[in-house]
């Protein structure tokens, strides 16, 4: 084995802070430690504080790599200022997904629906969420009603999420998101308030393995969850 392609053998068994310091050194080192078996456990992480502090900027660092690793988490930063194109050019590549205490809007969850297609973990952490539908209340999953709806009717499916973890008290149509993410295997929430106006029994997808509630309010006009 030639010495160029015995680095990556080499450089997958350093602890993360020496393989930063390896990308250093040189192009041959830094591409030898990027490569897709070594960089796939790794995750990027950006939060307030970093040198990105005009967050376009911070976009616009990502859209540029050539390197972007599948599991991103951003922490205490406004997503809405986030161009869109960064979406476009990255999604497919992001797997996992982490959303802690940062502000979003209907776009910014559309967004990431829409261009994550492989995504198959997405935790979001007490995240504001603003929304110009009237419909919206500040507590709700990811986004308005109506921004669900419209990702309904542009039959829009995300088969690959596997992992949709809340830590945030929340109240959430659950029926409409399973209608975009149908392969939900595990379904984490830290408090669920079932809508008291649903008429019809919820159906929780066939999928669902792991059903996690820390805090359940249950209304006594609301039925009881059926599972298929």
């Amino acid at each position: 084995m030639k010495f160029p392609q015995i680095l990556p053998h080499i450089f997958k068994y350093l602890p993360l802070e020496d393989r930063k310091n390896v990308r250093l050194v040189c192009h041959l080192w830094n591409d030898a430690c990027n490569r897709l078996e070594i960089v796939r456990n790794e995750k990027f992480v950006f939060r307030t504080g970093n040198d990105y502090d005009d967050i376009e900027q911070m976009g616009a660092h990502i859209a540029r790599s050539k390197t972007i690793r599948s599991s991103l988490e951003f922490q205490g930063l406004p997503l809405l200022k986030l161009p869109s194109f960064v979406w476009h050019r990255c999604g497919a590549q992001i797997r996992t997904l982490f959303l802690y205490k940062c502000s979003m809007n209907d776009e910014t969850m559309k967004n990431i629906i829409i261009h994550c297609h492989n995504l198959t973990h997405l935790c979001l952490k007490t995240s504001k969420v603003f929304s110009k539908h009237r419909d919206y209340k500040r507590k709700q999953l990811f986004c308005s009603e109506a921004a669900i709806d419209e990702l309904v009717m542009l039959k829009v499916v995300r088969k690959n999420l596997i992992s949709l973890k809340v830590i945030d008290n929340i109240l959430i149509q659950c029926q409409k998101i399973f209608q975009v993410f149908p392969c939900i295997r595990t379904l984490g929430l830290d408090v669920w308030a079932p809508n008291p106006n649903e008429e019809e029994e919820w159906i929780l997808p066939a999928s669902l393995e792991n059903f996690i509630v820390k805090t359940i309010y249950i209304r006594p006009s609301w039925k009881m969850p059926m599972v298929k």
